[in-house]
C-alpha cells in the first residue's frame, strides 16, 4: 500500500481537522486538498529542477494511506481516490474556495493517531518514515528539502485500517465519549446497530448519555435536560427520513402513484417524491403511513414479515411517544430529569416490557430488513432476466 505524508498549516484555517470531519460525518467522505506552495511557484534553481515533481493524480494507487500532522498532532486517513478536480464540490470545507489547490485526496475513513505531543510525533513516528524519492533517507523535521504529498515508506509497515471498524467516529472525541460509546455498543445497541446507523446517531446518544450521567452524578435532579432531548429527537428524526425515502422508493417501484400522494407541514404542499428532498416532520409519516394506497401496499408486500406490525403499530407509537416529551419539554421551556430518562427508556430501550426493543435499534431492524427485501427482488429479477422463459 502506498503511503503519503501532508504538513497542513493552521494558518488557512484553525481547525483544518475539525472542518473535515463533520463533512466526512455527514457524507461519509471528505476531500482534503494539497495547497500549492507559493515557495515552490518561486523557486527555480537548479537544484530545485533535480528534485522529484509532484505525482499526478493517476499515478496514486488507491486505497492509500495519507498521514496528516501539523507536528503536534497527527492523523492517518484511508483515501478512496486521488484527483485533480474536485467531484463533488459539497464534500470539501468551504475555505478551500479561496485557496490555490493542487490535488484533492478524497477520504473515507480517518484515524487519530497523536494528539498534542510534538515528541511522540517526531521519535514514534515520523522517524519511522523513509523517503523513497531522497535516497531513502530517514525523514527529517528541519533543513529538508522535501515537496508535499510526499511519498513515504514506513520501516514498520502497519495497515491502520485494516479491519472493518470505522474510526472517524471516535477522532477528536475525548477518552470519556470513546468509552461510553463503546460500552452503549456492548451492552445496549449492539454491533450492527453501530455498523448500520448514521454516524451522527451513535455520536449524539453518546453525549446524551454522558450529560445524562454527569446530572445524575452531581445530583442536579432540577438541572434543564433539553439539550438530552434534542439529542434523541435530532437523531431519530435524521433516522427517519432515510428509512422513509428507502421505503417509499421501495413502494414507488411497486406502484408509480405512490409517490404522488400529498401531504402538508406547515401549510406547504408536497407530494412523498419531495420527500427525497426535503425531510418532514414526525407527524408527516404517521399520517402516510394511514393512507390506504400505502397501508395496502404494507399489508400485500409485508403481510408475513415483521414490517407490517412494525410499520402499522411500534413505528406511529416511538414517533408519538417521543412527540409528547419533545412538546412539552418546548412548551415548558425545560425538560426534566424524569422527562429525559422516560424518552431514553424508550429510545435506548431500557427498562420495556418483554418483547419490546428500543425505539433506535427497531427503526435501524427496520432498515435492515426492508434492504433484504430489497435485495432479494433484484436477485430475482435478475434469475428471471438470465433464465428467461422459452
Amino acid at each position: 500500500m502506498q503511503n503519503y505524508l501532508i504538513l497542513y498549516n493552521p494558518y488557512y484555517e484553525n481547525n483544518v481537522i475539525g472542518k473535515h470531519l463533520e463533512i466526512l460525518k455527514i457524507y461519509g467522505q471528505v476531500a482534503f486538498g494539497k495547497v500549492r506552495s507559493k515557495l515552490r511557484n518561486m523557486s527555480n534553481t537548479e537544484d530545485s529542477k533535480e528534485q522529484p515533481q509532484l505525482d499526478l493524480a493517476h499515478s496514486y494507487i488507491c486505497p492509500l494511506q495519507l498521514f496528516l500532522t501539523d507536528l503536534e498532532h497527527l492523523f492517518v486517513a484511508k483515501v478512496s481516490r486521488v484527483s485533480e478536480k474536485l467531484e463533488p464540490p459539497h464534500i470539501a470545507p468551504d475555505y478551500y474556495q479561496k485557496l490555490d489547490v493542487e490535488v484533492w485526496f478524497i477520504i473515507e475513513d480517518l484515524r487519530e493517531l497523536v494528539r498534542g505531543d510534538f515528541g511522540k510525533v517526531r521519535d514514534v513516528y515520523l522517524a519511522n518514515f523513509t523517503t523513497p524519492k531522497y535516497n531513502n533517507h530517514t525523514f527529517t523535521i528541519y533543513g529538508n528539502p522535501y515537496e508535499y504529498p510526499l511519498r513515504i515508506e514506513p520501516k514498520k509497515p502497519e495497515d491502520y485500517f485494516i479491519d472493518s471498524k470505522t474510526y472517524y467516529i471516535d477522532a477528536l472525541q475525548s477518552q470519556e465519549f470513546i468509552d461510553m460509546k463503546q460500552r452503549l455498543v456492548d451492552f445496549n445497541l449492539g454491533e450492527s446497530f453501530m455498523k448500520h446507523c448514521l454516524v451522527c446517531t451513535l455520536e449524539n446518544i453518546t453525549k446524551a448519555e454522558l450529560e445524562l450521567q454527569k446530572i445524575r452524578a452531581d445530583k442536579q435532579n432540577s438541572a434543564d435536560c433539553s439539550s438530552i432531548i434534542i439529542f434523541y429527537a435530532r437523531s431519530f428524526e435524521q433516522e427517519m427520513w432515510e428509512f422513509a425515502k428507502r421505503l417509499f422508493a421501495f413502494f414507488g417501484t411497486q406502484n408509480k402513484h405512490i409517490l404522488d400522494i400529498p401531504y402538508e407541514v406547515q401549510g406547504i404542499s408536497f407530494q412523498i417524491k419531495d420527500m427525497f428532498e426535503s425531510k418532514p416532520n414526525l407527524a408527516t409519516y404517521i399520517t402516510l403511513l394511514k393512507n390506504d394506497s400505502i397501508r395496502d401496499l404494507i399489508e400485500n408486500l409485508f403481510c408475513k414479515n415483521p414490517l407490517k406490525f412494525y410499520l402499522n403499530i411500534t413505528l406511529p407509537q416511538h414517533i408519538r411517544i417521543l412527540q409528547k416529551i419533545r412538546n412539552t419539554s418546548v412548551h415548558q421551556k425545560q425538560a426534566h430529569l424524569q422527562e429525559a430518562l422516560n424518552l431514553r427508556s424508550t429510545m435506548l430501550g431500557i427498562g420495556l416490557n418483554l418483547g419490546e426493543s428500543g425505539a433506535f435499534v427497531s427503526l435501524i431492524g427496520a432498515k435492515n430488513a426492508l434492504a433484504n427485501i430489497t435485495l432479494s427482488q433484484k436477485l430475482s429479477h435478475l434469475s428471471l432476466c438470465d433464465n428467461p422463459k422459452s
